[in-house]
């Protein structure tokens, strides 16, 4: 009886497992505490003709917790701790089901135990292996029930209660004023920083002041008159008078008509005169006047002794003609405001060193 019995059972496996894989998972108990391990069979039945196939338990990296089971509860993973064949997590690679023994009845079993160790407390759900090459049939998963310890003993409280002792006294060190030196440290940088900022706060750029400038026949006449002055003739510098007197009206020219009087021949200067409104005898004493110091310094000429100061009422003539007409109130103002811009440059060239 118990032959035909097993016989019907064989026939029924093999039936139901023709062309597919059977998988079932078992534990050796359903209930454990926190920090303790459980064991998990895994079973695989088929018959032969399921090709190649291979499992790996990748999906056993974490437990999911059955929240709907417990009321006011929230689904989460519990962190698993491997141990034995898996620990070094070859558990995550596919193993091919090869040399497995064969039944009577053709049908092929593959059995798996692993050894887990879980640190969060709830219910737990055991997954299937994954299995590929075939279809796979799952038998139920099992649930597993993690708890807190029954009895959580704290080693502070079972120790014995001993008698008071008195207060230890030490002697004092350097750690023990070292505040001091941490306070002063701290007030030094504060008034230094107190300091910096006061003087950033009182330190202004200076700035530059607006520049001013003479009118051209004032800067000429104060040339003319420094060149009378000198008599520059009478000591026997003839040539040096011509070139100071030269300079003073090119620089004239170059100031009151924009002309390039101080870097330009004599002739150019003629050409740059003719397209001013002058009168051609003002222009041809003034041509006269560079055309003989032009002889008198590259030439080495020696002019007659009265020609020199002819040359510089010559000169003011000039000017006093061609003059930008200002009246004596503009004038003055404008030297002061000149004496005024001077200071201030000076000032300013003191600061900015």
């Amino acid at each position: 009886m118990k032959t035909i019995a097993l016989v019907l059972v064989s026939l029924f496996i093999y039936c139901s497992c023709i062309g597919q894989v059977t998988s079932s998972i078992k534990l050796d108990r359903d209930s454990i505490g926190i920090g303790e391990s459980v064991k998990i069979s895994v079973e695989l039945v088929f018959d032969q003709s399921v090709g190649e196939i291979s499992i790996n338990y990748q999906n056993y990296d974490s437990l999911r917790s059955q929240y709907e089971l417990l009321p006011d509860s929230i689904e989460y993973f519990a962190e698993l701790e491997w141990h034995g064949k898996y620990s070094n997590g070859s558990y995550r690679e596919s193993i091919n089901l090869k040399n497995l023994s064969r039944l009577t009845n053709g049908v092929f079993f593959f059995t798996d135990t692993l050894e887990i160790t879980v640190w969060d407390h709830g219910v737990f759900s055991i997954p299937h292996p994954i299995i590929s090459g075939a279809s796979v049939q799952q038998i139920q998963s099992p649930l597993l029930m993690v708890t807190f310890p029954d009895e959580i003993v704290n080693p502070d409280t079972s120790s014995m209660i001993l008698p008071i002792k008195d207060i230890l006294t030490e002697s004092k060190s350097f750690k023990d004023y070292i505040w001091i030196l941490y306070f002063l440290l701290f007030t030094a940088l504060i008034f230094f920083g107190f300091n910096l900022i006061k003087r950033r706060k009182s330190f202004i750029a200076p700035i530059k002041p607006i520049k001013v400038t003479l009118p051209a026949h004032v800067i000429a006449y104060e040339r003319l008159d420094a060149l009378r002055k000198e008599k520059l003739w009478e000591i026997n510098q003839i040539k040096e008078y011509q070139s100071a007197l030269t300079f003073a009206i090119r620089e004239y020219l170059e100031n009151r008509f924009n002309i390039p009087a101080l870097e330009s021949t004599t002739d150019e200067i003629r050409s740059a005169l003719k397209n001013i409104n002058f009168s051609s005898e003002l222009t041809g004493e003034l041509i006269e006047v560079l055309q003989i110091a032009d002889l008198i310094k590259f030439a080495k000429a020696e002019p007659p002794g009265n020609i020199h100061e002819s040359f510089l009422r010559k000169a003011e003539n000039f000017i006093e003609q061609t003059k930008k007409k200002l009246s004596l109130e503009e004038e003055t103002k404008i030297k002061e405001d000149y004496k005024v811009y001077i200071k201030l440059l000076e000032e300013y060239n003191r600061k900015v060193k």
